[in-house]
């Protein structure tokens, strides 16, 4: 131990204060945004036992890892310590693959990117799927140096399978190791065997949940998702635009890897030789293979969305990090300066506050406006949500005492109806679903313009008009709070 400690005290040194800083940066507004969206989703199931967890989110799209997780410590904090301690392999990667450089340059890419804050403060899975999907590379990355290693078979298979139960897209990360495994004769000659028992242990140990990863493929794997369908290429571009900050660094580091390919492929033409470095081709197709194959399947059934893929973000900073060396690898007087200025790009354009990014799932001010309707609202007053989901963030801040103890609806996706409606408040998605109880002497309309997709507001609003009056309205970032009393 104490020989290992002292092999490795700079690496330790250099991790430790990589990670200070990524904890710093990503601290600062994480308590600044409302609880909200899926957010709700996940703090309502952790607050049930263990043992209710696990059928529940068998009947969905969400493995039980987190929640179980999230039961018990507070809201945010799993989110903001995964993030961070991903920066631990991601260096380690850069290190192996090339150099202690490039490990750096790729964490500090990962460490200022505004998505990666924005995850770090979100109460879901996806920052856990992250460290988990790098440290699952990492330790393939360190079989192919050690093809022998039964310890890191034996680890493969843990991580593997912790990723599954987090999250089934991180399944990518098992596939794409999988197709590496066949494209790569070497490593299947070396490597096979222990390779082919990994995958046994992670089907065993994944084995409770075969059955519901099957049935959620046949239902929205077949039918499709509630997110909309790939249109044309500018998806995949915006993909990269969200991982870059902003379109600016999005396109220089676009160049630099189309740069670094075509310098590759012209090396190699004129060496009349071609020697591809195995781990870069790995963390290549980590990168890439999910994003491309998941945007050209999206044509047909889409589920391309942004925090989906945030499991490429190491691969992705590792190739950038990579490209500018091997572009500037004879010249180190102009790669060092190329190496500051991207970092720089990162810096200047990055988001510290969460609450200032519009990615997917991003927080509205629910409790500014939940604050107004209370203030509002009289005792023969009925209020509409629309759509119906959000009555899970404004429960939350309405009456946290449903929040935390109603249990009776959770097979009907957590609207809350049974609770709301007795305080003549009604969660609806289109004007079919709206039942009043009886004559109210005000409406309150919660109109919300960021969900066209899943609901349908226009019915409503000319149910409302007939016989009703706007007396008032106001707006709370896309979302339209509007008061009715009755014409007469």
């Amino acid at each position: 131990m104490n020989e290992w400690l002292k092999n490795n005290s700079k690496d330790l040194i250099i991790c430790s204060l990589l990670f200070l800083i990524s904890i710093i940066v990503k601290s600062f507004y994480i308590g600044k945004t409302n609880i909200g969206g899926d957010e709700c989703f996940s703090v309502y199931i952790a607050q049930l036992p263990v043992l209710k967890i696990i059928p529940y989110l068998s009947t969905g799209d969400n493995p039980p890892l987190w929640e179980i997780i999230l039961s018990e410590i507070s809201i945010r904090t799993p989110a903001l310590l995964f993030n961070s301690l991903t920066i631990i392999p991601i260096y380690f990667i850069g290190k192996i693959i090339h150099s202690k450089t490039v490990g750096i340059t790729a964490v500090l890419l990962f460490t200022f990117s505004s998505f990666s804050i924005f995850l770090a403060h979100e109460a879901r899975v996806y920052s856990l799927v992250t460290l988990l999907s790098a440290l699952s590379m990492l330790t393939f990355v360190k079989i192919i140096q050690n093809p022998k290693g039964i310890k890191l078979y034996i680890l493969l298979t843990l991580i593997n399978s912790l990723i599954l139960y987090s999250h089934y897209i991180a399944g990518w990360i098992i596939a794409v190791q999988f197709i590496f495994f066949i494209l790569n004769k070497n490593f299947r000659k070396t490597s096979g065997f222990y390779y082919l028992i990994h995958l046994v242990g992670v089907v065993i140990l994944f084995s409770p949940f075969i059955p519901v990863i099957i049935n959620r493929f046949l239902d929205s794997g077949m039918k499709g998702t509630w997110i909309p369908k790939v249109k044309n290429i500018t998806s995949l571009y915006n993909m990269l635009w969200i991982f870059s900050n902003k379109p600016v660094p999005a396109s220089i580091f676009i160049l630099f890897l189309i740069a670094a390919t075509v310098y590759f492929f012209h090396s190699s033409i004129k060496a009349k030789k071609m020697t591809i470095n195995s781990q870069v081709l790995l963390v290549s197709m980590w990168c890439f293979l999910p994003l491309i194959l998941s945007f050209l399947i999206s044509f047909k059934v889409s589920f391309f969305l942004d925090r989906y893929f945030f499991f490429t973000t190491p691969a992705y900073y590792t190739l950038i990090s990579l490209s500018i060396y091997f572009l500037f690898k004879n010249n180190r007087f102009l790669r060092l300066p190329v190496v500051f200025i991207t970092v720089l790009l990162m810096v200047f354009s990055v988001k510290f506050d969460s609450g200032e990014v519009r990615y997917s799932g991003y927080h509205t001010n629910t409790e500014l406006f939940t604050e107004y309707i209370k203030s509002t609202k009289t005792e023969n007053t009925a209020v509409i949500l629309n759509p119906k989901f959000i009555s899970q963030p404004f429960t939350y801040y309405f009456d946290k005492t449903i929040f935390t103890t109603y249990f009776e609806e959770i097979h009907e996706t957590i609207w809350f109806k049974t609770p709301l409606n007795q305080q003549d408040i009604f969660p609806v998605n289109n004007l079919s679903e709206l039942h009043l109880t009886k004559k109210y002497t005000r409406i309150i309309f919660l109109e919300d313009n960021n969900c066209k997709a899943d609901c349908d507001d226009s019915e409503l609003m000319t149910f409302l008009k007939t016989n009703h009056k706007i007396v008032s309205q106001k707006e709370f970032d896309k979302r339209k709070v509007i008061i009715f009393e009755p014409s007469n």
